[in-house]
C-alpha cells in the first residue's frame, strides 16, 4: 500500500516534468516519513531486555554444560543442582522466575528477537573462548 502511494507520487512528479532531483528527494522524504524501513517492535516493559536476556541465557547454558560433564552424580542430584543453579542465576541478574518465564515465552513467540539474542550469546561465547586462548598463549 505504501509502495503504491510512493510510486504514484514519483509518477506524478515525473509526469509533470519535475526535475529528477526533486522526484528523488520526494521519494526519500516519503520513505523516511512513512517508516518504510520497518520500525522495531516495542518490547513490553515487563519483559527482560534483550541484552540482559542474552546474559541470563549464556549463564544458563554455561551451567547446563557444567552439569552435563558431571558423571559423578545421578540424574536426581543433577535436577536438584540445576534448580539451585537456576535460582542463583536469576537472583544474580535480579530477576524472578515468573518474569523470566514470561520473557522467555515472549521471545519464543518472536523468533527474530530470539535469534538475535542467541546470535549475540554465541558471539559472546566466541569472545570468551578467544580471551581464554589469548590468556593461555601469554602464559607460555
Amino acid at each position: 500500500m505504501i509502495f503504491k502511494s510512493l510510486l504514484f507520487g514519483i509518477w506524478y512528479l515525473c509526469k509533470y516534468r519535475m526535475k529528477q532531483k526533486i522526484a528523488i528527494l520526494f521519494f526519500g522524504l516519503m520513505c523516511f516519513s512513512c517508516g518504510i524501513d520497518q520500525k522495531k517492535e516495542e518490547i513490553p516493559s515487563e519483559i527482560i531486555e534483550p541484552q540482559k536476556m542474552k546474559e541470563i541465557l549464556w549463564d544458563i547454558n554455561l551451567m547446563e554444560s557444567n552439569l552435563r560433564r558431571r558423571v559423578d552424580i545421578g540424574e536426581g542430584t543433577k535436577n536438584l543442582q540445576r534448580e539451585e543453579d537456576l535460582n542463583f542465576i536469576l537472583s544474580k541478574h535480579e530477576v524472578n522466575d515468573s518474569v523470566f518465564d514470561k520473557s522467555y515465552n515472549y521471545y519464543a513467540t518472536h523468533p527474530e528477537l530470539m535469534k538475535k539474542i542467541l546470535e549475540d550469546a554465541i558471539e559472546h561465547t566466541e569472545n570468551v573462548i578467544e580471551e581464554l586462548e589469548n590468556e593461555g598463549d601469554s602464559t607460555k
